[in-house]
């Protein structure tokens, strides 16, 4: 009973920071957050049933990836002053997670690793990605006429996780697709894959920009009214 009060509570103080409508948005984002662990978590387990440390990789990108959701859902309690510092925290992990995704998919480029998937394999793998697909679209959806710093921040991670999920789609659908003539498609992993975090990381560096800017908007506009003063 302590436990469903303090989280009433908690529901309670959120509605009147960030009123009642975006409250419901935060709930669906933390509900989606669990729901990407719990991916992560089955990606996890089939890549190491499948020996597949491209599969792994996926699964600790998603677990970067609810990790920086979950910093913005942090920021959006916090005073005001203070959320510039989580949306930057929230980029970072981004940037930091997107740079690692994309320096293996390089990697993959020179040392080919072939991820083999029978058909039982194939489609659970495949099936999750398409369902965090899925799940980052409707948060983008959601976040789409937010002006609210850390909802942006959260669209921002939704699009980048789209990205990163499309290479591990399509790596599971050739996996048991392709004819043996047509098996070696590594270099389209490392290919994609390189693309798709090279654009993440890209987006956490315009998230660096678009912070930057609105700080110094609102110093202008501070400076600006002391002096009407």
């Amino acid at each position: 009973m302590r436990i469903l009060k303090w989280f009433q509570q908690r529901d309670a103080e959120m509605s009147v920071r960030v009123g009642k409508a975006r409250n419901n948005t935060v709930r669906l984002t933390g509900a989606a957050c669990t729901g990407s662990f719990l991916l992560g978590c089955g990606k996890l387990i089939v890549g190491v049933l499948s020996a597949s440390f491209f599969t792994c990789a996926n699964a600790f990108y998603t677990f970067g990836m609810v990790a920086a959701k979950l910093c913005a859902l942090k920021g959006i309690a916090v005073p005001a002053s203070k959320r510039y510092s989580y949306y930057r925290i929230t980029a970072g992990i981004l940037i930091a997670a997107s740079l690692c995704y994309a320096f293996y998919a390089f990697r993959l480029l020179l040392h080919p690793e072939q991820p083999h998937y029978n058909i039982y394999m194939g489609l659970p793998i495949a099936a999750f990605a398409f369902i965090e697909i899925g799940l980052n679209i409707r948060g983008i959806l959601i976040e789409r006429r937010s002006g609210q710093l850390m909802f942006h921040a959260i669209k921002m991670v939704n699009l980048a996780s789209s990205l990163i999920c499309l290479v591990l789609t399509q790596t599971a659908l050739l996996s048991f697709t392709a004819t043996d003539a047509e098996q070696n498609f590594s270099a389209a992993n490392g290919t994609l894959g390189l693309l798709m975090g090279s654009v993440a990381a890209l987006i956490g560096i315009f998230m660096f920009r678009h912070v930057s800017k609105l700080e110094k908007q609102e110093k202008n506009d501070d400076s600006h009214f002391s002096s009407r003063r």
